[in-house]
């Protein structure tokens, strides 16, 4: 894994002004990773450009473009069998994805981040988009499809779908020794064009 973090925006469409109100970083990141064991093999490749900037009380992330690709060249006929059959959920993670995403989230606080309180809520935020840009590319150019109506990447169909959630938390203090803590969320999740399956939860890098 190879990490490049930058200490400013590296994006000639944003003001100067704006670049020097806010406190953020550039990251470029790749990723290779091979795994081998006797139920299978897996090779995961990815590659993204992330902007971090923060402003009071509010952490906001953009992911410009992330790519994740995995190769599964083999898995063992007796586990799939066992463990990876139509009814299983683990199905889908053990084979062949590829997936183009962008996405936004923020992190918003009632009182600084980094400081000490005991009565504060916080509202927590994501969205994410996939694959459109590869489908809308594919069909201006007259790709063909294959014969379940998708498109692929060389075998692989690539993932198309929206994700969205929203969280809410809150502390409250009771007395010098207690607080009362909960937390509330709600997320949205949808595939749709070149996918019917939601592929797995995308992790952080």
């Amino acid at each position: 894994e190879l990490n490049l973090i930058l200490p400013e925006f590296k994006a000639p469409f944003l003001k100067t002004d704006f670049k020097q109100l806010v406190d953020a970083t550039t990251e470029l990141r790749t990723a290779y990773q091979l795994m081998t064991r006797p139920e299978f093999e897996r090779t995961v490749a990815s590659m993204g450009v992330r902007y971090n900037w923060s402003h009071q009380n509010l952490n906001q992330t953009f992911d410009l473009l992330d790519l994740s690709y995995t190769y599964m060249p083999r898995v063992d006929p007796g586990f799939a069998s066992t463990y990876l059959n139509d009814t299983s959920y683990l199905k889908y993670s053990y084979e062949d994805h590829f997936i183009l995403r962008s996405a936004y989230s923020f992190s918003f606080s009632s009182v600084p981040f980094g400081s000490v309180s005991r009565d504060y809520h916080t509202w927590k935020g994501s969205f994410e988009s996939a694959g459109n840009l590869l489908y809308a590319g594919y069909a201006l150019a007259g790709a063909p499809k294959d014969a379940n109506g998708f498109y692929k990447i060389g075998k692989i169909n690539f993932s198309q779908y929206v994700r969205g959630e929203l969280e809410f938390a809150k502390s409250v203090t009771l007395d010098s020794r207690s607080r009362l803590a909960y937390r509330a969320g709600v997320g949205l999740a949808y595939p749709y064009g070149n996918s019917t399956i939601l592929p797995g939860r995308h992790q952080p890098y």
